[in-house]
């Protein structure tokens, strides 16, 4: 794998669809980019998810859609001694030219339109868990049958977007590096106080060239992006330990007080923390 910037996924000569299966203690956790569309299915691990303007927690047998040429990196939380993730990789050229007008699959126009948003998948999951075990053993005609199956599984069923920003240009090297030290601080430091001053002299920047420079490849200010980080590992919290008390579960997720927390939790999740464990 290559550094943070824009890279190749490695491909075999004559073949449309690209099968990962990774099985490690991380996953590649640098930002990075591709041209193809990605589609990966978490079977083991959990941790957090930050694409193009968001951060979203994972765990096992989720399944994510990412688009094209969207920044974004999975990172392992430090807890988890094992991961295992299944990724189909492809590009809309690649169907374009030979599948695109024929009838029957019209649905594939559909599938690349929603994924110029990125988006995870809540129905369907047991079959599309099935079908992505399948394809990885799969063969040729078999395993063309199988991606448009699961294809399909995706256009009827249910998902929610993970983020709506689109960036206008590919990532520079110089832009990947800065982006990834100040990634790499957030996620090791989103538990405690963190100054704009301090995260703006990691990339030799003043706070308000980095302000500018950061909502220019995010849509969002750096604090939108940290507390967004910091509701995303409450929820995770709350997934796995529902019998925590808000003020831990405030504490835990970086906020110096219960009623910011909530007013937080409540803002980007339309709903109080109290309601969403029920809910749970």
């Amino acid at each position: 794998m290559l550094k943070a910037q824009p890279f190749k996924i490695p491909k075999k000569r004559h073949e449309s669809i690209t099968i990962q299966v990774d099985k490690a203690t991380s996953f590649y956790n640098k930002l990075h980019q591709h041209e193809e569309i990605q589609i990966s299915y978490i079977k083991k691990g959990e941790g957090k998810l930050l694409i193009a303007d968001s951060a979203h927690s994972f765990k096992k047998d989720a399944i994510f859609c990412i688009g094209s040429n969207n920044p974004h990196l999975f990172q392992a939380d430090k807890d988890c001694h094992e991961i295992q993730m299944i990724s189909l990789f492809f590009t809309q050229k690649s169907f374009e030219n030979s599948f695109i007008n024929i009838p029957e699959l019209s649905q594939l126009n559909q599938f690349f339109i929603r994924t110029e948003l990125n988006f995870k998948v809540y129905s369907n999951t047991n079959d599309l868990q099935q079908l992505m075990n399948a394809i990885v053993k799969s063969k040729k005609l078999t395993r063309l049958i199988l991606f448009f199956q699961i294809i399909q599984k995706i256009i009827n069923g249910e998902n929610s977007v993970l983020s709506e920003f689109k960036s206008a240009k590919k990532i520079s090297d110089s832009e990947g590096k800065r982006m990834q030290v100040v990634f790499d601080y957030v996620m090791n430091n989103f538990q405690n106080t963190i100054l704009l001053e301090d995260v703006a002299a990691l990339v030799f920047m003043t706070p308000n060239a980095f302000c500018r420079f950061f909502k220019q490849r995010t849509n969002k200010t750096f604090f939108q992006f940290l507390i967004q980080l910091r509701i995303a590992h409450a929820c995770q919290l709350l997934e796995n330990k529902t019998d925590i008390s808000m003020e831990n579960l405030a504490l835990a997720s970086g906020f110096n007080s219960v009623s910011n927390f909530n007013r937080q939790f409540k803002s980007l999740k339309k709903c109080s923390p109290s309601s969403y464990k029920r809910q749970l």
